[in-house]
């Protein structure tokens, strides 16, 4: 709850969220990244982060895509599922053991 209250008021957050909303990614070099790369995104966020998020995952070599059908932007009821596939993504990338 702490965090919801850290983004209060949504309002003032706006112009941020559409300039973040904005998949502006074709300027960056993405296919130079070469750091373990997990994208995580939703299909009902209503920031519509998804169409950035899959073409920054086509673009990143060896990316992982993780994609919930609900769950919105914060990915509400996926926290057990979410921490799971970090988890097996960073033990995958050797990270942690």
């Amino acid at each position: 709850m702490s965090f919801v209250r850290s983004v209060e008021p949504l309002s003032l957050r706006f112009p941020g969220i559409k300039i973040d909303s904005v998949p502006e990614l074709r300027e960056l070099p993405l296919k130079e990244i070469t750091a373990p790369t997990m994208i995580i995104s939703a299909r009902d966020d209503l920031f519509n982060t998804l169409p950035a998020a899959e073409f920054a995952a086509a673009r990143i070599p060896g990316a992982k895509l993780v994609v919930y059908e609900t769950g919105g932007h914060l990915l509400v009821g996926h926290a057990q599922q979410v921490r799971y596939a970090v988890r097996v993504f960073l033990e995958g990338a050797g990270v942690i053991r």
